[in-house]
């Protein structure tokens, strides 16, 4: 890389982190100034509910087994992915080093492109079945043996 290209690719970042900051603040003075604290008519029926306060809510989840195992397991599938995105590029390497971009992409895109398909598959049987515990055991037994 020579340092025009260095120079002018941080031009042109300057430039479009520029034209998102305009755009942001182009949606948000309006709003400041026209959108009303509470709609006219409440959204939907829950809308109008009397809410808990927020550290209440908090000490219940916490306090929920369901909720905790759910955020354990959304953590580290969440910290397995973000870990696996990051170092991809280095992974592939010995193999792919020409086209490395292209293999990434792959590579890092067929998880989302198989959860896609997953959720459209299994999502209309599980719903059918009722089976929802059976179902989720079964994904993560496949997710297990495909790592």
């Amino acid at each position: 890389m020579t340092d025009d290209n260095i120079t002018s690719g941080r031009h042109r970042t300057f430039n479009l982190m520029l034209i998102e900051v305009i755009m942001a603040v182009a949606c948000y003075v309006p709003n400041m100034f026209f959108q009303e604290s509470l709609p006219p008519t409440p959204a939907s029926e829950s809308g109008s509910a009397k809410r808990e306060p927020f550290k209440i809510a908090v000490r219940k989840l916490l306090k929920n087994k369901n909720y905790i195992l759910l955020l354990l397991a959304f953590g580290c599938y969440f910290g397995i992915f973000n870990a696996l995105s990051i170092i991809l590029s280095y992974l592939l390497t010995p193999w792919f080093s020409d086209e490395l971009p292209l293999a990434v992409g792959y590579v890092g895109g067929s998880p989302v492109v198989s959860g896609i398909i997953g959720v459209m598959v299994l999502g209309p049987m599980q719903r059918k079945s009722k089976k929802f515990k059976k179902f989720i055991l079964i994904c993560m037994i496949g997710r297990d043996y495909s790592m």
